[in-house]
């Protein structure tokens, strides 16, 4: 007899998802479904300059930066409450049309 192919583990490299990007004044940060933690976002600029900390405790967030960020490329952080790192996402912010 044949046994079974056992299961494959898929692993998402970027489990929280990051849209509108590019965006204008704010984008939306969804956490994967099964997602329990508080999570630490830390908005940064291109230059590794901290712009805004928030912390995200449900599994979407509305992260807004209308009037206090310039157009420009910034990464967003997301950290455990434990300080490990999670993931890097690239944001792109620019004018309204």
């Amino acid at each position: 007899p044949i046994s079974p192919p056992s299961p494959v583990q898929i692993t998402v490299n970027d489990p929280f998802f990051v849209a509108p990007n590019p965006a204008t004044n704010y984008t939306i940060i969804k956490a994967p479904e099964q997602w329990k933690d508080k999570v630490n976002i830390q908005l940064m600029d291109a230059n590794g300059r901290l712009v805004k900390s928030v912390l995200m405790e449900g599994l979407v967030h509305e992260l807004d930066f209308e009037n206090d960020l310039a157009p420009g490329n910034y990464y967003l952080n997301f950290y455990k409450e434990d300080g490990s790192f999670l993931q890097q996402s690239k944001l792109i912010k620019m004018n309204k049309q």
